[in-house]
């Protein structure tokens, strides 16, 4: 990207287990005027197969030229497949020309490239060249937005990026962190009617548990950083959309906009309860329910809104030592 291009001085992520509502929580904050993203696009490019998180492995810890080659050329055809729209999403160049995308890369490339080898670098040399290109990408994000007020936030939501929030806090300028969480028991369920999803229903089941854990894992980890991640329930939002957003505009430091989270619907969200099978919901509760009171949902009552004493909207939650 040009140098002259205005670049967002913050970064946020905005993560959960999939299939909880992050997608509603990105789109409707990125539309703040003091927030830029690319609307409708995950980025996948940080912590998906073949991303930066691989490939900052095979650079820094488990170094050889031809790991380090494959690596990178793995990390370019992601990225091509991205802005050709290969990933179930609209396509990069859908929102600019895929030379300004691969520009970027390019740009990237340059600097974890020797004489065209992918070099040995130390984990602050690829973190600088990471940080560059997430840069480049917010620069372009608010040259897209194209508002009057130039945004002073930046923010890309790919569901599973917050299991690395201490990679992400690397490379990212002023991070914040925003869980979204809902019923595991709802993710379940919810989880088995997408293509990319697991079948059946038992294997849904182990498949949010696997997240539940590596999500505690996660914050344990941002938590010896220091970073504390924004906690909200996709429930509480629905149940209480004002004052959810009131509250984490207040959290991210943005101009309050008790609009920001309109049109949340609880009873669009519980709708399955009605439509699953009872011995499907007795086998989805058999395998959840302890993470979901983990969460602070109740056991009794699938997808509830959460009680005020469980917030909607917190950051300083006690990670859990242990699982459900």
């Amino acid at each position: 990207m040009n140098d002259e291009v205005f670049a967002p001085q913050r970064t946020i992520f905005v993560g959960g287990p999939g299939r909880s509502g992050t997608s509603f929580i990105a789109e409707r904050l990125g539309r703040h005027p003091e927030i830029c993203s690319f609307q409708g696009i995950e980025l996948k490019i940080f912590s998906e197969k073949n991303g930066l998180l691989d490939l900052r492995h095979a650079l820094v810890e488990r170094y050889s030229p031809n790991r380090a080659g494959v690596a990178l050329d793995q990390f370019r055809k992601l990225f091509s497949a991205l802005v050709g729209g290969q990933f179930g999403q609209p396509a990069f160049e859908s929102l600019a020309p895929a030379r300004a995308w691969h520009d970027l890369i390019d740009a990237f490339c340059a600097k974890v490239v020797d004489q065209g080898v992918p070099m040995k670098l130390d984990a602050d040399e690829f973190d600088d060249a990471a940080r560059g290109l997430l840069i480049d990408l917010s620069s372009l994000a608010a040259l897209l937005k194209g508002t009057d007020s130039r945004p002073v936030t930046f923010l890309e939501k790919t569901p599973h990026t917050l299991l690395f929030m201490d990679v992400l806090g690397r490379i990212a300028p002023l991070p914040q962190f925003v869980h979204v969480m809902r019923d595991p028991r709802s993710i379940a369920f919810s989880l088995r009617r997408m293509p990319w999803g697991p079948q059946d229903l038992a294997s849904c089941c182990a498949w949010v548990s696997g997240y539940c854990s590596a999500w505690l894992e996660s914050q344990r980890r941002a938590a010896s950083l220091g970073y504390r991640p924004i906690m909200i329930t996709i429930e509480s939002v629905a149940a209480a959309p004002q004052a959810s957003g009131l509250a984490m505009c207040r959290r991210l430091g943005i101009e309050s906009d008790k609009s920001v989270f309109a049109e949340a619907d609880l009873k669009t969200l519980n709708a399955w309860v009605d439509d699953c099978p009872p011995g499907e919901i007795q086998q989805i509760r058999r395998a959840l329910d302890g993470w979901a009171h983990h969460f602070g949902y109740d056991a009794a009552e699938i997808g509830g809104p959460m009680s005020p004493s469980s917030s909607c909207i917190a950051s300083d939650a006690v990670v859990a030592q242990g699982t459900p």
